[in-house]
């Protein structure tokens, strides 16, 4: 191993390198912001039920990063779990389902962006 812990980038978080990161096993530490770019490895840790790495905070980024690189039985603790669960992420029917649906109904036309002009008149 490279590295003991992956430290998320703040702002535009990681999508296929956090995935990257959980096929060998690493520990991606990761503070989400509200838009969606910085929210990939919460949603990937939040499908594997292993939230342990996200923070809330700045602080406590800092805090579990540290911790993760210096407590060993606790990391280890950490990548096993992660290990025993990344294949929730991959191959998943549901996702390939839930996808069909979305682009079906923007082909049936049920998809509006509010405010746009073609369905101003839909709200008065």
């Amino acid at each position: 191993s490279l590295a003991d812990v992956v430290l998320d980038s703040y702002h535009a978080g990681g999508c296929t390198t956090t995935r990257e990161a959980f096929e060998v096993g690493a520990l991606v530490v990761t503070l989400p912001a509200q838009y969606l770019g910085s929210r990939w490895s919460l949603a990937y840790y939040s499908i594997m039920g292993v939230t342990d790495l996200v923070a809330e905070t700045r602080e406590e980024y800092v805090d579990i990063a540290v911790r993760m690189a210096t407590d060993k039985a606790a990391a280890e603790e950490v990548r096993v779990r992660i290990v025993e669960n990344r294949h929730k992420l991959f191959r998943r029917e549901e996702a390939v389902e839930a996808w069909m649906d979305v682009y079906k109904t923007m082909a049936a036309g049920g998809v509006r962006r509010e405010g746009t002009e073609e369905n101003e008149g839909e709200r008065e």
